[in-house]
């Protein structure tokens, strides 16, 4: 199983979040943090990623992603909206959880491999709810990532 590049440093909680472009906008300035690209150029690749179709998957969650150049290593980064946000989901449901993942332009494996990691850790139903309300980014990891891999 993959284990999932994600840190305390990169989990903002229960942000005012009035619209989808200002998700994405947080999204890429977290994930700019991390791995050190211009926060306008992630957010240009992530809006590009959801023209082609929203990346909510319903039940108030969605994965904004994309694959760019210059970036060395995957990373993740999460904004845990305070209210439901219209991202266009399959269900008609307002987004409160945005997990933004950016991964190198050449890693088709590793981007799939993490989308695929977190997408069936949130199709629990349990662990969905419990990353809705907790209180510390910490605990956010632990439910997140429950079964993966210790780091080195």
């Amino acid at each position: 199983m993959v284990r999932l590049p994600l840190t305390p440093e990169s989990i903002q909680l229960d942000v005012d979040v009035p619209d989808s472009g200002t998700a994405l906008a947080l999204i890429a300035r977290s994930l700019s943090r991390i791995c050190g690209e211009a926060d306008s150029r992630i957010e240009s690749v992530l809006r590009r990623r959801e023209s082609q179709g929203s990346t909510g998957l319903g039940y108030g969650v969605a994965i904004p992603h994309a694959r760019l150049d210059g970036v060395s290593e995957s990373v993740i980064a999460v904004l845990r909206s305070k209210s439901p946000v219209p991202f266009g989901a399959p269900d008609g449901t307002g987004v409160r959880l945005f997990i933004g993942v950016l991964v190198p332009a050449s890693a088709m494996t590793d981007h799939l491999e993490i989308l695929s990691a977190v997408a069936a850790r949130l199709s629990d139903d349990k662990a969905r709810e419990a990353l809705f309300s907790v209180p510390d980014p910490q605990t956010f990891i632990r439910i997140l990532t429950l079964n993966q891999p210790n780091p080195d």
